[in-house]
């Protein structure tokens, strides 16, 4: 099991309405639910020869307390744009505190452009303690992994990682690609439809366009299997990838998706 203190160590949170460079666009948190976002500056685990990897991450908490774990949002490759706002406005609407870490910015910090599995898992638990700190859940509670696109590859790949795994309460993957390019071990490079087989007992959902470009619901359905109690893939009536022309039925599903996490 791996220690707090190593995945902690060196974790800087500096509070800032803005901050330059990092995520393309501030998300607006639901103002009648939700406090104003607020990003944090998190300084990630040194890798090799990169001792100073820090990561800009958006915040933002309920009202009324976070009476919800904690979601951790990681964006598709256009960062915070688009269909990735939307999503955080949603996810603060329904209660939930959430943080949001912008895809791009965080793979700026992999050597090269890829990263390991448990070097991926050690960041986004350094991330993760750090915005729950920032919207005062319990670290020791487990989070919900959300991820768009590349988001969802990226948090697949880091929730088969066994050490971190009990961290975390469940992944919910929208539009989830047939590779992870981005995340490379001893089986070469990265499957989510492959790894899901590693999550063991951890619940995913996985919410599917039936025109997405890179890997349709029919497709996504092939590679994924049948539904089980713990895994169940959603197709969605949508145009695109980005779930152009069902942006309702997605949100529906996916906060359907999230309280059945949640709730577990």
């Amino acid at each position: 099991m791996l220690t707090r203190s190593s995945w902690q160590s060196g974790a800087v949170l500096l509070a800032a309405g803005l901050v330059a460079g990092g995520c393309q666009h501030r998300p607006v948190a639901d103002p009648t639910t939700a406090t104003p976002s607020v990003r944090l500056r998190v300084r990630l685990p040194p890798v090799r020869y990169a001792t100073r990897r820090t990561v800009g991450v958006w915040i933002a908490r309920p009202l009324g307390g976070p009476p919800r774990p904690l979601v951790l949002h990681l964006t598709g490759d256009s960062g915070c744009h688009g269909l990735d706002l939307e999503l955080f406005t949603a996810v603060t609407r329904w209660g939930y505190p959430v943080a949001v870490l912008a895809s791009p910015d965080f793979i700026d910090t992999f050597i090269d452009g890829v990263t390991t599995r448990g070097s991926l898992a050690r960041d986004l638990d350094t991330v993760a303690r750090a915005a729950a700190r920032a919207t005062g859940v319990s670290e020791s509670e487990p989070v919900v992994l959300l991820g768009l696109s590349r988001g969802a590859g990226l948090a697949v790949e880091a929730a088969a990682d066994a050490a971190w795994r009990p961290r975390l309460r469940g992944v919910v993957a929208l539009g989830l690609c047939s590779r992870e390019e981005r995340v490379w071990d001893s089986g070469g490079m990265g499957r989510p439809y492959r790894e899901i087989a590693l999550l063991e007992s951890l619940p995913l959902e996985v919410i599917q366009s039936t025109h997405d470009h890179y890997l349709s619901a029919a497709g996504a359905r092939e590679a994924f299997g049948p539904d089980t109690g713990l895994r169940v893939l959603h197709p969605i009536d949508a145009r695109s990838h980005t779930f152009v022309g069902g942006r309702p039925a997605l949100l529906e599903q996916l906060r359907i998706s999230l309280d059945r996490i949640a709730g577990r």
